[in-house]
């Protein structure tokens, strides 16, 4: 997960969409991981960087229902509010 969240961080568009496909089929291969979360959020982020926002909240909101308890829920929902007054705004 390092990785991803190491390269994710990469300005460079090709290089975001590069990390997002390897990390969807990170996501697949580990379904049962402790990093799911993380995964979603930064699938979220680099989709948004990408504009694919409906993609985007799909997987906030899936990070909010699937880990309701988890330390990053709060990101979660402040970038699922901002990204919809975005939208809708």
């Amino acid at each position: 997960m390092e990785f991803f969240k190491k390269h994710g961080e990469d300005k460079n568009d090709e290089a975001a969409a590069f990390i997002l496909e390897q990390l969807a089929g990170w996501q697949k291969a580990n379904t049962e991981t402790e990093y799911g979360d993380d995964a979603l959020l930064l699938t979220a982020n680099l989709r948004l960087r990408l504009g694919d926002h409906r993609s985007a909240i799909v997987d906030l909101l899936r990070l909010l229902y699937e880990y309701p308890g988890s330390e990053l829920s709060a990101s979660a929902r402040q970038l699922l509010n901002n990204t919809i007054d975005k939208k809708m705004g």
